[in-house]
């Protein structure tokens, strides 16, 4: 189940991503480069982007109150008791308005219903 159809916009040729399975992972692909090779091929995978938005509303609750915060673990934190709601598969979704990826210079901008954004580079930088 691709969470980003139709919401991934590509800033190079104003192309939509699509969702490919790759290797037995989901991942996103522009579409200009998949169907014409007219763009810049620059995989996705959806994991990562699961793993930004997931953390963006973890963030979001900490700020309104709804839990103290968040446990420091490696990676994705683990559920455990009631300290973080379990996030689903449709908040995910809909937490995000466009995602624009720039296969050039390898960046992710989020940009979220909340009207806040997550802006990645390659090299790991967060905005």
């Amino acid at each position: 189940m691709y969470l980003f159809s139709k919401k991934i916009k590509c800033v190079n040729c104003s192309g939509n991503y699509k969702g490919i399975k790759e290797r037995d992972k989901e991942k996103y692909v522009c579409s200009s480069y998949s169907n014409y090779r007219t763009c810049v091929r620059h995989v996705i995978e959806q994991r990562k982007l699961v793993y930004l938005v997931a953390n963006h509303l973890e963030i979001e609750q900490v700020k309104s109150g709804a839990v103290s915060s968040v446990p420091k673990t490696r990676g994705r934190p683990k559920k455990t008791n009631d300290q973080t709601q379990q996030i689903t598969s449709k908040e995910i979704s809909e937490a995000v308005n466009q995602i624009n990826i720039d296969p050039v210079n390898k960046t992710i901008e989020i940009l979220y219903s909340d009207n806040t954004r997550t802006f990645v580079s390659d090299d790991g930088i967060y905005y």
